[in-house]
């Protein structure tokens, strides 16, 4: 039941590690394209200011320079580097929960002898944290509402089967106890 449980977990945190390395790869994309985009046409601004006379010469120098100044200025209010890195940082924490998963998953079929109520508490701890990540988390653009509603039903899922059981436990461990 645990290894279920754990391995619903690993999916859900598989599902979010891969959109965030979507979404860091997508704001590293733009970083660059935005970057060099500036940087190529401030280039091209500055031979056309030192050319020779030509017709228009003011008027294309000045789109040249305010397409830059709109460039730098979306660069720097984006700042698409730093999203990346939090998008990036935040697969990261998704892989080790993931790895976390599965070999909870893997303890109860391994170790048998291990007491139940300590699975359930390290599921619950899981659970936790995976949620204090999601939290944490920046959004990620790619999901759909969709997306975001069968998430939302996994969590409940497993909610509500870590409380079962944690109230199952309990009532054997009083049922002994008497």
């Amino acid at each position: 039941m645990i290894g279920e449980v754990a391995g619903k977990i690993e999916g859900n945190c598989r599902y979010k590690s891969n959109a965030h390395y979507k979404a860091a790869r997508r704001w590293s994309r733009m970083h660059y394209l935005l970057g060099v985009s500036a940087v190529i046409l401030a280039a091209i601004t500055g031979f056309f200011s030192f050319a020779q006379p030509f017709p228009n010469k003011d008027i294309v120098v000045g789109i040249l320079a305010t397409v830059v100044a709109a460039l730098s200025a979306l660069i720097t209010f984006l700042i698409p580097n730093d999203k990346a890195a939090v998008h990036h940082t935040a697969a990261i924490k998704y892989d080790a929960l993931k790895e976390r998963a599965r070999s909870l998953g893997g303890i109860e079929v391994s170790f048998p002898t291990i007491p139940t109520e300590e699975l359930y508490e390290r599921l619950e701890e899981l659970r936790e944290t995976v949620v204090a990540t999601d939290t944490a988390s920046p959004l990620t653009y790619g999901l759909t509402a969709r997306d975001f509603r069968r998430i939302k039903r996994l969590r409940d899922y497993i909610y509500e089967y870590v409380e079962k059981q944690r109230h199952k436990a309990k009532r054997r461990r009083s049922k002994r106890k008497k």
